[in-house]
């Protein structure tokens, strides 16, 4: 409730809240969420979040549903967004802190359990970690930690069709319940009222914040039935039911499952000023769809629709829509595609020159309206004026400088002493500021009195800020200094950082003009970036990929960089990248072949002079990040020799392990394999045998309490296996019984207890049973009225519970 536009307080966002939940909503939460919000989004935007401006500068806001001013009066701005991708926004801002505070991601590892100290959940245990599966090369790993908060996304896969990503199909909750923890608020899902008809692909909630209204099939505004007074800005839940009571009532479009979402009324100037997403959210990966009289809503079946660009526009159950020919020089609409790669390929390939063209100048638009990409200029910054921060570092590594400004917190001081740690604004200087992926220089600037060692440098406001500490001397405002770059970090930073313009071009190359990069991460020990895919690049094609890049580096081609104008530079081929903000003026890279251009993208980052000298590239792995998105990993140069000086140490190592020569290893692991299948089905009829043995022998000495038959022994079994045998054949063969069964497996005791269905219906409960016995040992754990196990850490008292476990089980049976 931040009330940039329209007077707004947060407990009108509190009440709504409240209200949109149908008064389910814990409130105490929903007061902390609504005091909380504007303080919030403030600290987004000083992390740097590109929110959409006003033009008097301040943060833009929109309607959107169920947000209403006092108390559900009307409708009220209160939605802050960054054009049409905020969801993505926040997600790279809040990653790029991570990045920043040094969390590391372990991507690709699919979390399969939880570890528990002191019992299971269900049983007072404490969760300490998670066991893994790295999805690359199939290891189990195992994460220990003091605490463990799951955030895996809900179940909304059970859904046949849902905006909801394929991975969300209930793992997280299924790890916590099957250790018997509690799960509440299991009726809850996220959920999105208009998504385009079959697919489940979402067309976002802020196209109707912007004005778009709901028709049924007589061309009627029903939302003014269910909601007199919000309309269309109703909360999802009631917009969907009224959107289920149009349909069932038979006044879906054409008596079908659907209806309109009509933005016809906008007009160019709203869709083009404010970025109405029509867009395929989720994870984006932008492909553009383009049709020239229809849209398809599914594979098999198109739609048919007017053929006036604006005038004709509507999207929603059902999606339609008139675009230009592929020669029109009108806009595109440019969408982000959620799935359906079918259609995309399909119509990608039809309109591909101008689809490209439609995204650079949709891009362009982009960033006219968001010269709020670095955030709002610091009011300390706005006092020191123009002349500062004389960038010099893509030809210098030193620089002499003057100490403009010294920033500790959020005030200027005049002297820093030893151990001190501050931000320095220089007059000049040849420390790169982290952006486009690459992270900031680290070096140290040195005074007549002091020294100071810069350990990061980042743009703030217009302003390159050093951050550090003094480790020598004083250092004091206006003296003269010599600004040094520590050469190892920057050369690491600019073979790498080439290395990625190289990998990017190969990836062209080989899996098609498709491929653009959607976020990088470039430091001097290795590479990172996502980029647009559909689907898994197989081994052979990252081979390829491999070769060709590295074939770049051996011919040593030089790197060449120019500054143009922007629309020249795209015009002669030059990429330019989603999220990136470009000026009037752009800095080309460039890396040529003869006549021939092999890369070319916009670019402020440090490079190398020559391909060669970034030494090899090595792609460490390729993985999925998200839906069309996939992310590939690399290192160059030094880290790439030691990398795999490091893998063949390790080859060498398994090889002797193996007692073989290191191109005999997959033979030697194929034959172990064979001997381990062998040996295992060995065991499994050892297991079986022994079972049989045991339950003989156990079920001649049963105690007899009435008609039923109690068993209550230690048994010498492998596995837990053998214990569910052995009881199963007691059930089997006395008929009427209770068994209480304990070993020690592998050091540590497991118990069992099994009764047969009649002692069940008498009341008999196994699982209590076990519980109780698995504490005299002091374990924990449960199951079943007919079967149940538990475990413990101290075999020396098996007996101790198992005497307790006979206890148990006569007073169960005589009562």
């Amino acid at each position: 409730a931040l009330g940039n536009l329209e007077e707004d307080h947060w407990e009108w966002h509190m009440f709504d809240t409240v209200k949109g939940g149908d008064y389910l909503v814990d409130q105490d939460a929903a007061e902390v969420l609504a005091r909380e919000a504007i303080e919030t989004v403030i600290e987004l935007e000083h992390m740097g979040l590109p929110f959409n401006r006003t033009p008097d500068g301040r943060i833009d806001q929109r309607r959107f549903g169920g947000h209403t001013r006092n108390f559900g009066e009307a409708p009220v701005r209160r939605s802050c967004y960054a054009a049409d991708r905020t969801g993505h926004m926040i997600l790279q801002t809040l990653y790029q802190q991570c990045i920043k505070l040094g969390v590391r991601f372990y991507d690709e590892y699919h979390v399969v359990d939880l570890l528990f100290e002191g019992g299971d959940g269900g049983d007072g245990g404490r969760a300490a970690g998670v066991v893994a599966y790295r999805i690359a090369d199939g290891e189990l790993h195992t994460f220990r930690a003091k605490a463990v908060m799951l955030a895996t996304g809900g179940f909304g896969r059970m859904y046949r069709v849902t905006s909801n990503a394929w991975s969300l199909t209930g793992d997280g909750v299924a790890l916590v319940y099957r250790h018997g923890i509690p799960v509440e608020d299991m009726e809850f899902y996220q959920f999105h009222p208009t998504g385009i008809y079959k697919l489940g692909i979402l067309l976002s909630e802020a196209a109707r914040g912007e004005g778009g209204v709901l028709l049924n099939d007589a061309g009627e505004r029903f939302m003014e039935r269910y909601a007199p007074t919000l309309k269309d800005l109703a909360p999802r839940d009631l917009i969907s039911r009224a959107i289920y009571q149009e349909i069932r009532a038979g006044r879906g479009i054409g008596g079908r499952d659907y209806v309109h979402l009509d933005v016809r009324h906008l007009g160019r100037e709203v869709i083009e000023a404010k970025g109405v997403p029509f867009i395929f959210t989720g994870h984006p990966s932008m492909f553009g769809i383009m049709f020239t009289d229809r849209i398809p809503t599914e594979y098999r079946d198109w739609a048919n629709t007017d053929h006036e660009l604006y005038d004709a526009i509507a999207v929603g159950m059902h999606a339609r829509g008139a675009m230009p020919e592929p020669d029109s020089r009108e806009p595109w609409f440019i969408c982000e595609a959620h799935s359906r790669g079918d259609i995309v390929d399909r119509v990608v390939s039809i309109f591909a020159d101008s689809f490209h063209a439609a995204l650079e100048a949709q891009r362009a638009r982009a960033r006219q309206q968001g010269a709020f990409l670095k955030g709002e200029v610091s009011p300390i910054i706005q006092q020191l004026g123009d002349d500062h921060s004389n960038f010099v570092g893509y030809t210098h590594t030193e620089a002499d400088a003057a100490v403009v400004a010294i920033l500790r917190g959020n005030a200027l001081a005049d002297l820093l002493t030893e151990g001190q740690e501050a931000e320095l604004v220089l007059s000049t200087t040849p420390f790169y500021p982290e952006g486009g992926g690459q992270v900031g220089d680290r070096g140290n600037i040195v005074t007549p009195t002091g020294v100071f060692l810069v350990e990061d440098t980042q743009a703030s406001g217009g302003a390159i800020v050093h951050r550090g500490r003094v480790v020598e001397g004083e250092i004091r405002a206006s003296q003269r200094a010599t600004a040094t770059v520590d050469l190892h970090w920057r050369r690491g930073a600019a073979r790498n950082h080439t290395g990625t313009h190289i990998l990017h071009a190969a990836l062209r190359t080989v899996l098609g003009t498709h491929v653009r990069q959607q976020g990088s991460l470039v430091t001097p020990d290795r590479l990172r970036f996502d980029f647009t895919h559909l689907e898994q690049t197989p081994r052979e094609a990252l081979t390829e990929v491999q070769q060709l890049a590295n074939e770049k580096v051996r011919h040593d081609l030089e790197v060449q960089w120019r500054t143009t104008g922007y629309r020249q530079a795209i015009e002669a081929g030059a990429l330019a990248f989603f999220g990136d903000k470009y000026g009037s003026e752009v800095r080309v890279v460039e890396i040529r072949e003869n006549s021939h251009v092999f890369s070319a993208e916009l670019c402020g980052g440090t490079h190398v002079h020559h391909t060669g000298q970034i030494g090899f590239i090595h792609i460490i792995r390729e993985g999925a990040v998200a839906a069309g998105t996939r992310r590939i990993e690399a290192v160059t140069g030094r880290a790439a020799e030691a990398y795999l000086l490091e893998q063949q140490d390790r080859l060498l190592r398994i090889a002797e392990r193996l007692n073989t020569s290191p191109a005999e290893v997959e033979d030697r692991i194929d034959a172990l394999q064979s001997e381990l299948e062998r040996l295992r089905k060995q065991a499994e009829q050892l297991a079986r045998v022994q079972a049989a043995a045991l339950a003989e022998g156990l079920a001649a000495g049963a105690e007899r309490v009435g008609e039923a038959a109690l068993v209550v022994a230690r048994v010498d079994a492998l596995s837990q296996d053998v214990l569910r045998d052995v009881a199963d054949r007691l059930r089997g063969r006395l008929k009427s019984a209770l068994v209480i069964l304990a070993a020690d497996i592998e050091g540590r005791p497991a118990f069992l207890a099994a009764a047969t269905p009649d002692l069940v219906a008498r009341g008999v409960h196994a699982g209590t049973i076990i519980r109780a016995v698995a504490q005299a040992a002091g374990g924990g754990g449960g199951g079943r009225p007919d079967l149940a196990q538990a475990g413990a850490k101290d075999p020396s008292r098996i007996d101790a519970a198992l005497a307790e476990g006979r206890r148990l089980g006569l007073e169960a049976l005589s009562g």
